[in-house]
């Protein structure tokens, strides 16, 4: 999408976060009828991810492409084609069929975008959108029993990981919050997929490997002084506690420990 179009998007999403009742209407209408233009989806991708929007402005730009992003995946991605939204149609709602290339074009970019979010409020926004992804794009796949059906979840692994792992190859040297924040969701998805028993990728010793040295990397990382210096502070323990870096190593160890104690063999 070209940059007068983004620029064009990003001057209504201002307004649209409640401020001035008129000005927010006309920027509503704007978006609404937006919505249906080829590329609105791809452009809120854009401009939620690209904090350099925000420069000179007033409103957090991504945090408003964010929630417009999630509006629309949560109201519309669902529905398949005209036929599928009929029954809605004739109920007076309104509906969207969005493209499948628009639904590749998410799917294959927006862990991508996940990298560059800037604030915990549009990461929550992406959280949501991830999962409603994943859920209509694997409706009868979504929610199953771990130990009677694997198959459905070595068919995710197979999409999701190779790019979850090029993306922790990325991040390795971060320890950041937002490295560490990232490292977290990461290792969640490696920690829950082989909970009762390992996906058919990690049966491969080298894939293995890759993903126990992730989360070895992840538990060795220095943290920062702050929050290592020996304090009898309750409230200072518990604003610790919640730190992105010492949950990544939670995370980590929870990995390790489950991995060795059910999958090794001494």
């Amino acid at each position: 999408m070209d940059e007068e179009t983004i620029e064009e998007y990003c001057q209504a999403l201002g307004p649209s976060v409640p401020q001035d009742n008129d000005l927010r209407k006309q920027a509503e209408a704007f978006i609404i009828e937006g919505m249906e233009t080829p590329g609105f989806i791809a452009a809120m991708l854009h401009i939620s991810s690209n904090p350099d929007l925000n420069r000179g402005r007033k409103i957090d730009i991504s945090q408003a492409a964010a929630i417009q992003f999630k509006n629309i995946v949560e109201t519309h991605w669902k529905y398949k084609d005209d036929e599928y939204a009929k029954e809605m149609r004739e109920d007076g709602y309104k509906v969207i069929i969005i493209p499948d290339e628009t639904k590749t074009y998410v799917k294959e970019n927006i862990l991508t975008a996940y990298i560059n979010v800037h604030s915990e409020k549009v990461a929550k926004q992406f959280d949501f959108i991830v999962r409603c992804v994943t859920k209509h794009g694997f409706p009868d796949k979504y929610e199953y029993e771990f130990d009677v059906k694997r198959e459905p979840l070595n068919e995710i692994a197979d999409i999701l990981f190779p790019r979850l792992e090029a993306i922790t190859t990325e991040i390795c040297g971060d320890n950041s919050g937002q490295g560490s924040r990232l490292k977290i969701l990461i290792g969640h998805c490696f920690y829950i997929s082989n909970q009762i028993s390992l996906c058919k990728r990690y049966l491969d010793p080298s894939m293995l490997d890759f993903i126990v040295k992730f989360n070895t990397s992840a538990l060795e990382a220095e943290i920062d002084n702050s929050l290592t210096q020996p304090t009898e502070s309750i409230e200072e323990i518990d604003h610790r506690a919640e730190s992105f870096q010492w949950k990544l190593k939670k995370t980590a160890m929870n990995f390790l420990f489950r991995t060795f104690q059910k999958f090794s063999n001494p």
